[in-house]
């Protein structure tokens, strides 16, 4: 029985045990990986509504300022992605206004 580390809890389990994702790591369930997933993806939608709205470009390699980073993560902590998605989406004329 071969043992491998899930991604989500940073346990070992036996492989039999573990749901082996696309990416090719193990999960403790499917379910656990979709929510990982989920989250992963409101990340990224929430940044890249944050660098479109600062004239930012991923495409060629820009990034965004390491403040805006680091209060998106403060921010992340106290509502989550989804939160802060819709409350940059709602807002997005003042955004535009004040830069």
């Amino acid at each position: 029985m071969r043992l491998v580390i899930n991604r989500d809890t940073g346990q070992k389990k036996p492989k039999d045990e573990s749901y082996k994702a696309e990416n090719g790591y193990y999960y403790s369930s499917e379910a656990a990986y979709r929510q990982m997933r989920e989250k992963a993806e409101q990340k990224n939608r929430c940044y890249d509504l944050l660098m479109e709205l600062m004239g930012y470009d991923k495409t060629k390699g820009h990034k965004l300022p390491t403040l805006a980073v680091k209060k998106m993560e403060e921010y992340r902590n106290s509502y989550g992605f989804d939160v802060l998605y819709e409350t940059i989406l709602s807002q997005s004329d003042n955004i535009r206004w004040a830069l």
